[in-house]
């Protein structure tokens, strides 16, 4: 599949890394010039831009991203993404990030790869971060059958074991 992952810093550059040794074909955005030369010495991803619209060739995106950003997304991320592209996020907090997303994008999934060092950045990503994690995803009476199932492919293809929570229990939980 095409995935994009806007972010990638240590959750997204990890997910980049262990989604290309799967087969899967990368598209991933940063924040600034600085972090796309980083990224792409890294390889965390097939192709890397700081331009969101490289976007566009993705069947599902992958946000991970600042929570005040996932909360407050730009006009421009919001503008680029496919309505038919399933959209998740690795947000640590849901009931605000789903409260906005699911007003913007008919796909949207919540989750969170519970998987994290101290470190962060683009020089922080490793392929076996994820590597028997537990992945929570948080479906809503709104989320579509085929986005949940599609995302759980994904999540169980890289070795994670996936729980399902509501966002309410994710976020008293964590």
């Amino acid at each position: 599949m095409n995935i994009g992952i806007v972010g990638l810093g240590l959750i997204g550059g990890s997910i980049g890394l262990k989604l290309q040794r799967l087969n899967h074909t990368i598209y991933g955005v940063t924040n600034n010039n600085f972090n796309e030369k980083k990224a792409i010495t890294r390889k965390l991803a097939n192709y890397v831009s700081c331009d969101l619209g490289i976007l566009k060739e993705c069947s599902i995106i992958i946000l991970a991203l600042p929570i005040k950003d996932l909360i407050n997304p730009s006009k421009k991320l919001i503008s680029v993404i496919p309505k038919e592209s399933i959209v998740t996020d690795v947000g640590s907090i849901k009931e605000p990030i789903i409260n906005t997303w699911e007003k913007i994008h008919p796909l949207f999934i919540g989750s969170h790869p519970m998987a994290g060092t101290e470190q962060q950045g683009v020089d922080s990503g490793f392929e076996s971060l994820l590597d028997n994690a537990k992945w929570i995803v948080t479906p809503t009476s709104k989320t579509n059958s085929y986005a949940i199932n599609t995302l759980s492919n994904l999540i169980n293809s890289m070795e994670c074991e996936i729980c399902k929570a509501s966002p309410k229990e994710h976020d008293e939980a964590v």
